[in-house]
């Protein structure tokens, strides 16, 4: 359906010297190739800093039909900007994971691979 929420976890990521397996974020389908994405920063501020939910970087992509990921839009409440880009996004439907590299204010990086939870 078009309301289906896939919940990630065991994430991996680069970020300093964090430990961010136990992360979730949700993924929402909203239309056929449409997903909303919690957090483009994979949980780095709300769980690994203890902000709250208004730090996420939140957002919608598309994904098209040779598993590539493109930005539409992204917006964090808290600070007010968004992303300046996202590269490198893609979908593994065969192993399920999700992965991307969010540029966040031509300083930061958020390298992020998601596994599926089953």
């Amino acid at each position: 359906s078009n309301s289906d929420t896939i919940v990630y976890s065991d994430m991996s990521g680069i970020y300093g010297k964090g430990d961010f397996s136990k992360y979730t974020l949700q993924i929402t389908k909203v239309a056929p190739g449409c997903f909303f994405i919690q957090d483009f920063f994979g949980g780095y501020y709300t769980e690994g800093r203890a902000y709250d939910s208004t730090y996420e970087m939140q957002g919608y992509v598309l994904l098209d039909n040779n598993n590539n990921i493109r930005l539409l839009t992204s917006k964090v409440e808290g600070w007010g900007d968004s992303l300046d880009k996202l590269e490198n996004a893609s979908f593994d439907p065969m192993t399920g994971i999700l992965k991307w590299s969010a540029y966040y204010t031509n300083t930061y990086s958020f390298n992020v691979v998601l596994n599926k939870k089953n």
